[in-house]
């Protein structure tokens, strides 16, 4: 049976099979063009291609969604990025745009719809998720803009130019704490009878500062799920326990002083910590303290590019980023 208004049906045969107009006859008929694939999706999203490659929507009268074009916008683009970009265009478009914009009919998109959808977008007023920050809302805006250029170059909407004032972003100078500073935090944390001794003596090791030796997500979400249904999470080998939730480590790297000893992965490449511009020569701290962060207890982790770029890896505890969504699967178990 067809999905309401998609012309797309499951065979005998198990394939799926969707239709679209390719044209007209003299009297008006429509000439229907067929597609097939093993799944409902596949079938989908060739057929919204071909709707739009034979143009059988026009604005006199359209029943165009914003989802179909925004999806068709998005297939088109596929090629001509990064499979982590892409993945990225997906969670915007379906966490932000389309809860917003999803049903509006290509013929109701002005300039005054989208603009209040967007402030909708960026300050929700459902206060079912936080205002967007920044960068987030510039994305959102570029984004729409870009998908209404889609549909302006397929004849969907006339071409529109969309004004927002977008949340401005307070400049952040972080400075290194002097001697004197450092100096006034250790006598702080020495006389304060909180946790704050605690992560002096345990995490920074009697030391003002450290750096950050290592960040690694963690990804055997099997051990995380086992030690947690079995309450064994402190019975987990170290080398496990790391493993089941994204870590960081504070003070020296992982493979401090290979300077002088080469370590080799198991595939025979070099794992290497050299100085840098950043290091001090011949300083290490002699320190290494792994923290592995719950998955349940992560709002999101992402990478940013040099051109500032944001590629979400985990959003909500769960992965996001295309290719991963397997190791989701054990994490189901406890929700």
């Amino acid at each position: 049976m067809a999905r309401r208004g998609e012309n797309i049906r499951k065979r005998s045969d198990g394939r799926w099979e969707g239709r679209y107009i390719k044209g007209r006859s003299a009297d008006g008929k429509p000439c229907w063009g067929y597609v097939y694939g093993a799944t409902y999706a596949e079938v989908r999203e060739i057929s919204i291609r071909k709707k739009a490659e034979y143009g059988i929507y026009n604005l006199n009268g359209t029943d165009i969604t914003f989802k179909e074009i925004s999806e068709q916008w998005l297939y088109s683009v596929r090629q001509s990025v990064k499979e982590s970009t892409f993945s990225h265009y997906q969670y915007t478009l379906r966490h932000y745009l389309l809860p917003v914009f999803g049903c509006f009919k290509a013929s109701t998109l002005d300039e005054k719809t989208l603009e209040q959808g967007l402030l909708e977008v960026i300050t929700p007023t459902s206060g079912m998720q936080k205002p967007l920050g920044t960068t987030m809302a510039q994305e959102c805006l570029s984004m729409l803009r870009r998908i209404c250029k889609y549909a302006a170059h397929l004849h969907l909407i006339r071409p529109l130019e969309i004004t927002v004032k977008l949340p401005q972003k307070t400049p952040k100078v972080l400075l290194p704490f002097t001697t004197e500073e450092q100096k006034k935090l250790q006598t702080f944390v020495m006389e304060s009878p909180t946790s704050r001794k605690y992560i002096y003596d345990n995490v920074l090791k009697n030391h003002e500062t450290l750096p950050l030796g290592e960040f690694a997500i963690g990804t055997n979400t099997t051990a995380y799920v086992v030690a947690r249904k079995y309450g064994i999470e402190d019975k987990m080998p170290i080398l496990i326990a790391e493993k089941t939730g994204p870590h960081f480590a504070v003070g020296d790297t992982c493979y401090s002083h290979c300077e002088e000893t080469e370590v080799h992965n198991p595939d025979g490449k070099e794992i290497v910590a050299k100085y840098n511009e950043c290091s001090k020569e011949g300083e290490y701290f002699q320190c290494h303290t792994d923290i592995t962060i719950p998955y349940e207890e992560l709002d999101s982790i992402c990478a940013i590019t040099l051109g500032g770029d944001e590629i979400l890896l985990i959003k909500d505890g769960k992965f996001v980023l295309s290719g991963t969504e397997t190791l989701n699967e054990p994490l189901t178990e406890i929700g």
